[in-house]
């Protein structure tokens, strides 16, 4: 949970607390092991920052992500099971270049790595893509 919550709450720019507090609202078990739904993604996403979140779409490339998504990674096939990190593509403007760069929520991640343009460490599975409303 805290990997997904905590993506969600990075784009919509409210606490994990607040984020979890709205999923709970919505069905998410307090107490029990769970995985977020796309569709409960989707809600939160909505719910919290007025974003459309797309279903979970195979990964294919870095390059051909959209400029955010929560992207899944590190899927173990035998335990099912994999986390969430956030992609952030920024395009040029001007001089300047473009840039990728993704955000690891995990905890076990030292603060100074959470954000990396190293996207080797990652093996991608799914993404889900989160753009405005009415934005397509």
């Amino acid at each position: 949970m805290d990997d997904t919550f905590a993506c969600i709450a990075m784009v919509v720019h409210k606490p994990l607390t607040e984020v979890a507090e709205a999923a709970y609202r919505l069905g998410y078990p307090k107490h029990a092991p769970a995985i977020a739904s796309e569709t409960l993604i989707a809600k939160l996403l909505m719910e919290l920052g007025q974003l459309v979140a797309s279903k979970y779409l195979d990964f294919h490339s870095w390059e051909a992500l959209p400029d955010v998504a929560i992207v899944y990674v590190d899927y173990d096939q035998d335990m099912e099971i994999g986390r969430h990190i956030l992609w952030h593509h920024v395009r040029a403007s001007g001089p300047q270049n473009a840039l990728s760069y993704v955000i690891d929520p995990a905890h076990w991640i030292k603060p100074e790595q959470g954000a990396t343009t190293d996207l080797k460490r990652y093996k991608p599975d799914w993404y889900i893509e989160i753009r405005p409303t009415g934005k397509r």
